[in-house]
C-alpha cells in the first residue's frame, strides 16, 4: 500500500513535526565540529562528542540521544528517518502480499551502526528513553545532540524553556548514499465523525482551525510549529520570528520535499513496530544483528498473514 492510502481525504492537517538533528551549538563550537553529513560521520561524531565534551568543560555530557524504549515510538522518529535514507524498508510488496523487510543486508548494517552509536555514545539507560527524556537531556545540556522531532528541540530553545534555551541549532541529519533526505513525519489532523449531528458547525470549526488566518496567528503570537501551510512558512514575519532558532527553517526547507509518512500501512503496525524496537534493544545489548532481525521478520510475518 501507499503510506497515505487512497480514496477521499477524511481529515485536514493542522500541524506536523519532522525528524532532524538538533544540537548544542556551544559544544560544537568549542570542539570545532560540524553536524554529520553521512551515517558513518554521525557515528564518529557522536563518539567524539561523547569523549571530548566532558573534558572541554561540559560535565556529564554524552554524544547523542534518541528514543530507545520498547515501543513503536522508538522506530518512528530519527531511526526510521535515517533507516529510510540508507535504503531500508519496513515492508515490501511481493506477489500481492506484504513481506517484512527488516532483515535485508542494508537493514542489518544499519541496525548494527545505530546500536553501536547508542551503546557507545548514548545515555546509560537508553532502553528507557522516550521523547520526553530525549528532549529534556538536550535542554539540560546532557546530550550534545538528538535525532528526533525538530519541534522537540524548538520548545527547549525558547526563552525559559530549558537551561540551553537560545543555544540550540538544527541540521537535516545525514543524507543517504544516494543523497536522500527522506524524513518521517508525524501529523496532527482534525476530522469529523460521520455520525455527527452537528456537521455544519463542525465543518465551520474545521475551516477556522486549519485556516490561514488562525494558523498565522498561532505561529506568530504563539509557538505553533510546524505550520502545514506553505504560505505561512514563506511569511516574512514567521521567518523573522524563527531567525533565533539557528538552522531551523533552513533545515525544514531542505527536508520538506522528501518529508512524508515512511511506514507502510498495515493493520499490525503497533505490534510490528514494538517487536522491532525490542529487536533493536537486543542488538544494542550485544545480540547478533542478522539472527535477531531474521527472527523478527519471521515473527512479524506470522502476525500479518
Amino acid at each position: 500500500g501507499e503510506p497515505l492510502g487512497s480514496g477521499g481525504q477524511y481529515a485536514l492537517p493542522w500541524g506536523f513535526e519532522a525528524n532532524t538533528v538538533s544540537y548544542n551549538r556551544e559544544v560544537f563550537d568549542a570542539l570545532g565540529v560540524q553536524p554529520a553529513e553521512t551515517m558513518d560521520e554521525l557515528v564518529a561524531l557522536a563518539a567524539q562528542l561523547n569523549e571530548e565534551a566532558p573534558a572541554a568543560g561540559f560535565d556529564g555530557m554524552y554524544g547523542i540521544a534518541t528514543r530507545g524504549s520498547r515501543q513503536w515510538a522508538t522506530i518512528h522518529p530519527g531511526f526510521m528517518t535515517q533507516y529510510s535514507r540508507e535504503g531500508g524498508r519496513d515492508f515490501e510488496l511481493v506477489d500481492g502480499a506484504l513481506v517484512p523487510a527488516m532483515n535485508s543486508d542494508v537493514a542489518v548494517e544499519f541496525h548494527e551502526k545505530w546500536a553501536t552509536m547508542m551503546r557507545d555514545s548514548g545515555p546509560a539507560n537508553w532502553t528507557n528513553y522516550f521523547w520526553y527524556e530525549v528532549g529534556t537531556d538536550l535542554g539540560a545540556g546532557n546530550a550534545a545532540m538528538i535525532y528526533d522531532a525538530d519541534i522537540l528541540g524548538y520548545f527547549q530553545n525558547q526563552e525559559g524553556g530549558s537551561a540551553e534555551a537560545g543555544n540550540l541549532g538544527w541540521h537535516p541529519g545525514p543524507q543517504g548514499a544516494d543523497g536522500s533526505y527522506a524524513t518521517n513525519q508525524w501529523i496532527w489532523s482534525l476530522g469529523m465523525n460521520a455520525s455527527s449531528q452537528q456537521k455544519s458547525a463542525a465543518w465551520h470549526f474545521l475551516q477556522w482551525a486549519t485556516g490561514k488566518e488562525h494558523l498565522t496567528t498561532a505561529v506568530l503570537d504563539g509557538d505553533m510549529v510546524n505550520p502545514v501551510r506553505q504560505s505561512i512558512v514563506e511569511n516574512p514575519d514567521f521567518q523573522e520570528k524563527m531567525a533565533d532558532n539557528v538552522g531551523y527553517l533552513e533545515t525544514l526547507n531542505t527536508i520538506l520535499p522528501e518529508t512524508r509518512i515512511l511506514f507502510t500501512p498495515q493493520p499490525a503496525f503497533f505490534d510490528a513496530t514494538t517487536l522491532w524496537a525490542g529487536a533493536l534493544q537486543e542488538i544494542y545489548g550485544g545480540a547478533d544483528a542478522r539472527e535477531t532481525l531474521d527472527a523478527l521478520v519471521e515473527e512479524i510475518a506470522a502476525s500479518t498473514e
